[in-house]
């Protein structure tokens, strides 16, 4: 609800680069129907849905097969939800300065309050199709049907209830903070911005920034 999908759009057209959306990949994947019959991704849709994160050495397996295809493309890649522990962090990140140098490597930490958070996916509608966000706040519509972007059907995801978001705050505030401390630990510099603006604002702040930088 931090908005980071959203801005990780605005960077990658900005910049020229490959959006990776892990969470709108491992979505895909554990709610396939050709995986209906794998118990592996079964499991770790229960995890998934339940708002709970996925084991780490099968998203990192993900991600790292991904971020390899994007490079051999001459690419720059920008992500929204990876990495998610430090598990991750500590497959990827080494990775990222592997293949695109570690100056090249930008962290953005947007913050905002769990009230924020909880109002925002609770309220969010997402296409079925393209999987662009509503950016529900600025069309409070009670029911809304068809995505402005391309006309197909909206819907809610499944983990987008209060309760599943305060499985995910939980999860977060455990798992996923601690990759700070491990990033900062490698020399790579965070930069915190308010994401509670907005988006076209706190992508004001990020597009200066690595403006300034490049």
């Amino acid at each position: 609800g931090s908005g980071k999908g959203t801005q990780a759009e605005l960077v990658a057209d900005r910049f020229h680069a490959a959006h990776f959306d892990t969470g709108r990949h491992l979505e895909a994947v554990v709610h396939d129907p050709k995986n209906e019959d794998n118990p592996k991704i079964q499991e770790q849709r229960k995890l998934f849905d339940s708002g709970k994160l996925n084991d780490p050495a099968w998203v990192l397996s993900l991600v790292q097969e991904r971020v390899r295809e994007i490079h051999e493309s001459e690419l720059g890649v920008v992500f929204s939800g990876s990495p998610r522990t430090t598990f991750e962090a500590e497959g990827l990140v080494p990775l990222l300065e592997e293949l695109y140098g570690k100056d090249n490597v930008y962290v953005f930490v947007l913050n905002i309050s769990d009230e924020t958070s909880i109002k925002r996916n609770s309220s969010r509608w997402v296409c079925s199709f393209c999987g662009a966000p509503l950016l529900a706040e600025y069309y409070p519509v009670e029911n809304p049907k068809d995505c402005p972007r391309c006309g197909a059907p909206l819907r809610k995801r499944t983990l987008d209830n209060p309760e599943t978001i305060k499985i995910r705050l939980g999860e977060y505030a455990e798992r996923t903070a601690p990759i700070f401390p491990y990033m900062e630990s490698r020399e790579i510099v965070l930069t915190h911005i308010n994401g509670e603006r907005r988006p076209f604002e706190v992508f004001e702040d990020i597009r200066g920034h690595l403006d300034k930088n490049n």
